[in-house]
């Protein structure tokens, strides 16, 4: 097997063996539990089989895959949502996939944020999506992404953003330690940033190295 599948492999081991350890677990032990994993990929996937779980009743993996490959199955490269062409999944957190895709009405690509199926008809999550858009929606930064759009398609939330071609921190501390002038220098892009967010009422909630694109001119 080439390495790269070999990764794969261990990486779906390690879903699978979390996905299970997970399931009995209550909500809040749930939370914690997870809140344990470093991957912050394999954390992602986890919760994603875990939420089609709840929100059909599944009662093991292979059922909840199903079960998150159909919510999904119509997000697959050129289909199209709403005004937006699929173009890749970037990502999934716990408040959403990001997808890269090209809306149509201007002709540019931007990042695409949908809360997912599982989590539509929680009302604590659709208020802590659009309170999210409407938040990052007042703030005009050059060290923040731009929203573009906040909307709704087939009873579906999104949030249309400035994609911002790049690697997040996360993965730059993958590959190994930063050197001290450059974690200053991305360091104090960073806290400029939180101030213009703070200066106007907002306070980030979920910053982390996953959540900060750098573009490849240096720029947070």
């Amino acid at each position: 097997m080439a390495r790269g599948g070999e990764v794969r492999a261990e990486k779906w081991a390690q879903v699978e063996e979390l996905f299970e350890a997970a399931l009995p677990l209550s909500a809040d032990a749930r939370k914690r539990f997870l809140g344990t994993v470093p991957n912050p990929a394999v954390r992602a996937e986890v919760r994603s089989l875990l939420a089609a779980q709840a929100a059909t009743g599944s009662t093991g993996i292979a059922a909840a895959i199903v079960d998150a490959a159909a919510e999904a199955a119509e997000l697959v490269p050129g289909s199209v949502f709403a005004h937006f062409e699929i173009v890749r999944l970037l990502g999934r957190g716990g408040m959403g996939e990001v997808y890269l895709v090209v809306d149509l009405s201007l002709g540019r690509q931007v990042a695409l944020k949908l809360l997912p199926t599982a989590f539509q008809h929680d009302p604590e999550r659709l208020r802590r999506f659009i309170r999210e858009a409407r938040a990052a929606a007042t703030l005009n930064h050059p060290h923040i992404v731009t929203v573009y759009e906040v909307g709704e398609s087939n009873g579906q939330p999104f949030i249309a953003t400035e994609f911002v071609e790049g690697e997040n921190l996360a993965d730059m501390l993958v590959r190994g330690s930063i050197a001290l002038s450059e974690g200053i220098r991305l360091g104090r892009q960073i806290v400029i940033a939180l101030a213009a967010a703070h200066a106007a009422g907002i306070v980030h909630r979920d910053l982390k190295p996953a959540n900060i694109m750098v573009r490849a001119d240096g720029v947070v």
